[in-house]
């Protein structure tokens, strides 16, 4: 079964992440310049506005994806994905936007970032509803999670 794809969403999806990685710097250097309270409250912003980015350009992107049979996506596990994104992003900003910044703590954040968007990924793979069997090949699962 071959599918395809609305190239529309796909450039909608392809113009949200521009905007969202402009976004995101922007908040990561409010985070840095900020202090106490304040601080956290541009980290929760800042994790929710740059996590619903990420999030919004791979679920257009799926949404862009058509077969020929019925698909849908079970609404609960796709917020799910969604906190796995803005967790990640809650990570990455609180990474990048520390005084001093080691190359542990670079590899530790990169980690932990790549982590929860291959996360979001899956689980946004998983809330997939089709009338057909899905099946993957766990050596290309791998690779996409660990090849950059």
């Amino acid at each position: 079964m071959s599918g395809s794809y609305d190239l529309r969403l796909v450039a909608l999806s392809v113009v949200i992440a521009v905007f969202s990685s402009f976004a995101a710097l922007d908040l990561a250097g409010r985070v840095t310049a900020s202090q106490n309270k304040a601080r956290i409250a541009w980290l929760t912003c800042g994790s929710g506005a740059m996590g619903l980015g990420i999030w919004s350009m791979h679920y257009i992107g799926m949404l862009a994806f058509s077969m020929p049979v019925p698909m849908f996506y079970d609404p609960p596990i796709v917020f799910l994905s969604l906190f796995a994104a803005i967790g990640a992003s809650a990570v990455a900003l609180f990474t990048v936007s520390r005084k001093r910044m080691g190359v542990w703590q670079v590899v530790l954040g990169s980690i932990c970032m790549g982590s929860g968007i291959a996360a979001m990924h899956y689980i946004g793979m998983a809330a997939l509803r089709v009338s057909a069997r899905i099946s993957y090949n766990p050596w290309l699962v791998l690779a996409s999670i660990f090849l950059p």
